[in-house]
C-alpha cells in the first residue's frame, strides 16, 4: 500500500478471517460472507463494523435522536472482543473494515501452505 502511495493502512480486516487469527470461527466466516455494502459505521463514525444487531440498534439510537449517554451506553455494552473471542457475532460489534468486500476465503497458514507445496512457496 505505501508503495502505491497510501500515506497509511489498516490491514485488520483481512488479518481477522485467517487461520492463524485467534477469533472465534463465526466471526472470521462473517467476514468472509460480507461484502463492502455489508459495513456500518458506529459511534461517532469511525468504527466500521459488519451489519448486525449491534449496528441496527445503534443505527436506530442514532435516526431517533436518542441522548448521547444513551447511546454510549449501548455502545459500551458490547465491544469488538465480544464478538472474535466469544462469538457474539450477532449481536455483537464485528469491527471490520469495506475490504471485508474483498475478503473471500480463510486463507489456510503459510506454513501448511508451503510444507505441502514446497516448490510453490513464496522465496
Amino acid at each position: 500500500m505505501l508503495a502505491l502511495g497510501a500515506g497509511a493502512a489498516r490491514f485488520g480486516t483481512r488479518c481477522l478471517a485467517t487461520e492463524e487469527a485467534a477469533v472465534y470461527p463465526g466471526c472470521k466466516a462473517a467476514v468472509v460472507a460480507a461484502g463492502a455494502e455489508d459495513i456500518r459505521t458506529v459511534g461517532r463514525g469511525l468504527i466500521g463494523a459488519l451489519e448486525n444487531d449491534f449496528t441496527a440498534s445503534m443505527r436506530r439510537l442514532r435516526d431517533s435522536a436518542a441522548e448521547l449517554d444513551v447511546r454510549w451506553r449501548e455502545f459500551q455494552g458490547t465491544t469488538p472482543k465480544g464478538a472474535a473471542l466469544r462469538g457474539r457475532v450477532r449481536g455483537g460489534e464485528v469491527a471490520a473494515g469495506q475490504s471485508a468486500g474483498l475478503v473471500h476465503e480463510v486463507p489456510r497458514p503459510w506454513r501448511s501452505w508451503s510444507e505441502s507445496s514446497p516448490s510453490t512457496a513464496p522465496r
